[in-house]
């Protein structure tokens, strides 16, 4: 059984790994420069097409992408339809189906980027794999199956996908999966019904959960255990921030820094190519430098693609922007903001158009879209104030998953304020 989460989906079935009764888990492949590997499934007991995960957990903020393999056992060449259940389908659907069709090659132009102490470090031009993917349509029907099938509990199968999978082939693929936060939890199930009579079936569950580190105990929190949900890892780097029991906002400490150069950073278990967190931020100085809460690829210490900026008196009024990392863009979420107060902040991406946007949680409307350099998954957050002559104490607080509003963004605009030309965060 697979798990999946909004920052985590749980393991919380039989999964084994490597062979299942007697079929041995199909060859890694290399997805966007990374092998990935594909030994988890569940009991496969009377199935010919068995269904292999890349991972027994899954973790994002609202959308999960996994990546599974259909490997056809049967004997024969057979045309499959892969089918979706879900227990409530206007909250939890398949957002999105593409088969693997192998990979090429990018060249990356050089740029800059920022080291630990924020020193600038030049990244000379390179090369990347990045992996080709072929869009499936899919569609709502009805299953008229007459063999042997698995229980889905009585869920509605919402999308389905005919694929053709030769005698011994194995076909990969990749899925974005949309669910809202649920701390307990709810399982969906993935089908095979292949046109000659094979069948295969995986049982996923899909909950979310929240940072749960202590932040009252009033030393570095890097260092201090209490993982949370779907977290790989506790917080890295320096030891400038601190649990601090006299400021919180949702029962436990938050964390905070009176560092000019803080810096700490925390990855996820798996990532996704679209997401929407949220945040407590607060300064209790904005006279100068810049408190930045960000978001990461291919971390741990990974490259930077947007962040939460709130910036100091010294660059124009104070506001808490929205900022992607390598073209300069801002779009203001919170003009001229108070000190000593708590600003609950949604900051959401999406891959499929490169792009970022912010929101403060009392408004309904996000800014307009801010394009960033092109991504694929992020998996990392991190935390860091900076600039020169920085001033006061910063805070964060209540890390969770946050949530889609009535209003959508506009379009990319023009930047609408310098800050730091960083290409990196």
């Amino acid at each position: 059984m697979v798990a999946v989460a909004l920052i985590g989906w749980f393991f919380t079935g039989q999964f084994r790994i490597g062979l299942q009764l007697g079929n041995v888990a199909p060859p890694a492949i290399n997805i966007d420069g990374k092998l990935v590997e594909f030994p988890y499934s569940d009991e496969n007991a009377n199935e010919d097409l068995i269904i292999f995960s890349n991972s027994k957990d899954y973790y994002g903020f609202g959308y999960a992408t996994m990546y599974f393999a259909v490997k056809n056992i049967s004997g024969k060449s057979q045309n499959v339809d892969l089918a979706f259940s879900f227990k409530d389908n206007d909250k939890r659907q398949l957002v999105s189906l593409e088969r693997y069709a192998g990979n090429h090659t990018e060249i990356v132009p050089a740029s800059v980027d920022l080291a630990d102490d924020l020193s600038e470090i030049t990244i000379p031009a390179h090369e990347i794999t990045k992996t080709d993917w072929i869009k499936n349509t899919s569609e709502k029907k009805s299953i008229n199956w007459v063999g042997n099938r698995k229980d889905v509990k009585g869920m509605v199968s919402d999308k389905f996908l005919t694929q053709a999978i030769a005698k011994d082939e194995v076909i990969y693929f990749k899925a974005k999966i949309k669910f809202p936060t649920d701390p307990n939890g709810d399982e969906f199930f993935i089908e095979a019904f292949g046109d000659q009579g094979a069948y295969g079936h995986l049982d996923p569950t899909n909950w979310s959960g929240v940072d749960s580190v202590d932040y009252t105990n009033a030393t570095a929190i890097v260092g201090q255990t209490g993982l949370g949900t779907g977290w790989q890892n506790d917080w890295l780097s320096n030891t400038s921030w601190l649990g601090n029991t006299s400021v919180k906002t949702e029962g436990a400490g938050s964390g905070y820094t009176t560092g000019a150069t803080a810096n700490i950073y925390r990855t996820l278990t798996t990532a996704s190519d679209e997401g929407i967190l949220k945040v407590w931020l607060m300064r209790t100085d904005n006279t100068t430098g810049d408190f930045l809460f960000g978001i990461r690829e291919g971390g741990p210490d990974g490259a930077g693609r947007g962040f939460i900026d709130m910036d100091g008196d010294d660059v124009g009024t104070p506001d808490i922007t929205v900022c992607d990392n390598a073209l300069g863009g801002c779009q203001v979420i919170v003009s001229n903001y108070s000190n000593n107060t708590w600003y609950l902040i949604h900051l959401g991406w999406n891959a499929a158009d490169d792009t970022l946007r912010g929101r403060e949680d009392s408004s309904s409307t996000w800014t307009s879209n801010v394009a960033t350099a092109a991504f694929t998954n992020i998996n990392e957050l991190r935390i860091l104030t900076s600039g020169a002559g920085y001033t006061g104490n910063s805070h964060f607080d209540g890390i969770g998953v946050g949530a889609e509003s009535p209003t959508p963004p506009a379009a990319p605009e023009q930047p609408q304020q310098s800050f730091i030309p960083w290409t990196e965060f």
